[in-house]
């Protein structure tokens, strides 16, 4: 009797494990030369939501995909320290993401995973919509008729994708994204789309195609805080698409080919940044009011020639009105405007500490912001020709 009730103690032990932790190896397959390890990921993630839950193991090594990876409620997604999931050779995904939340799908984890989207070896090496490259996405999130909520993805490195690295969507919230790298990528590194109450977090987005990180849709309510954000094609961040209440705090932004920061909404916070040698302004508002940019640190921006460390502009919908800029330190570079406006406002600009080019303290100013003055830089310039003396050709007349 003993040993019966053993045993049967034992088989519950033993299905409580199964429910937790399915562990694979890497390589399984059923379609031809590990071309499709997918379908036994799947089947585990399957097996562990109709047990009510538990945490996919992958163990060290190269799986191989040809289609998506379906995430589903309270499932994880582990690696095992040096596990990649690597999309196959010229792979047509079904639907968008080699991973993928099915509708609804919430309290989840994906970490220590390298993402690999094979960009080289797939039939388009540039994000063309409309040829199915579109799809080929690192990890895709939400729908626009059931929420996503309660995330996390940690420590993942995802690169090389013909599309997005990360696309969280339309309806996506309670997000964290902490500790990831992402780079590569075809088209923008990090895309928050209708994305809301979400935390981005010391993550390294570097070397996408176009912006690092790209904040559009009514994604609303988000902090973005600590990350590194460089040499991308495009923008380092950008805020759009009526996305408000954003916050950007602690980023290090530099070497970017486009602005360090670009902002067209409202109501966002720019804050404590460090924003340096991106090709055009440090931070630009195009057409954006209410937002708060204060004690950040911008330094040689506009390295292509032409652009100033900030830039305020109406777009052709609306001014740049009711911002708030102050208590910035702007080393500019020789020629570039500290602050720059055009006939937008008004705007409140004030106490900022601008050093280090020959317009320094020099505010572009027109007649609706909060200040206006005569550069002093153009006064110097007109006593010396006044003064000037006279050449020799006048001297002989």
């Amino acid at each position: 009797m003993i040993s019966k009730k053993l045993t049967r103690v034992f088989l519950v032990v033993l299905s409580f494990v199964v429910i937790t932790a399915s562990i694979l190896p890497a390589g399984l397959s059923i379609g031809k030369n590990g071309t499709a390890d997918q379908v036994e990921i799947n089947r585990a993630i399957m097996d562990l939501y109709l047990r009510g839950g538990g945490t996919v193991v992958l163990s060290d090594g190269v799986f191989i995909v040809s289609d998506n990876i379906f995430l589903r409620t309270n499932v994880n997604l582990v690696g095992s320290g040096n596990t990649t999931i690597r999309l196959h050779d010229n792979a047509s995904l079904g639907t968008a993401g080699m991973l993928r939340t099915v509708s609804g799908a919430s309290n989840l984890i994906v970490k220590n995973i390298e993402l690999d989207g094979n960009k080289v070896n797939q039939v388009n090496h540039g994000y063309e919509p409309g040829t199915g490259e579109e799809k080929q996405f690192g990890f895709y999130s939400g729908e626009k008729d059931n929420v996503s909520d309660s995330i996390r993805l940690e420590n993942l490195y995802v690169h090389d994708f013909v599309g997005y690295g990360v696309d969280p969507h339309q309806l996506t919230s309670n997000l964290t994204i902490i500790g990831c790298t992402i780079s590569n990528n075809g088209y923008d590194g990090l895309t928050t789309d209708g994305t809301n109450y979400s935390v981005f977090s010391n993550n390294i987005i570097r070397g996408n195609q176009r912006h690092g990180i790209n904040i559009i849709t009514f994604s609303n309510h988000n902090i973005y805080e600590n990350n590194t954000v460089y040499n991308n094609g495009g923008d380092g961040i950008v805020i759009q698409n009526e996305s408000f209440n954003c916050t950007l705090i602690n980023n290090i932004i530099f070497s970017n080919w486009g602005n360090g920061v670009f902002v067209s909404s409202n109501y966002n916070f720019i804050l404590e940044n460090e924003i340096s040698e991106n090709q055009q302004s440090g931070i630009k508002i195009y057409g954006g009011t209410n937002n708060v940019v204060r004690k950040n640190i911008l330094k040689h921006n506009s390295q292509t020639r032409g652009y100033s460390e900030i830039y305020l502009r109406a777009s052709k919908d609306s001014p740049a009105s009711n911002n708030v800029v102050t208590e910035n330190i702007i080393i500019a570079s020789m020629f570039s405007f500290g602050i720059e406006t055009d006939i937008s406002g008004p705007n409140f600009i004030y106490n900022n500490d601008i050093i280090g080019s020959l317009l320094s303290g020099t505010y572009f100013a027109k007649q609706y912001n909060a200040y206006y003055f005569i550069p002093i830089f153009f006064v110097v310039i007109l006593l010396i020709c006044m003064h000037y003396p006279k050449t020799k050709g006048e001297e002989m007349e």
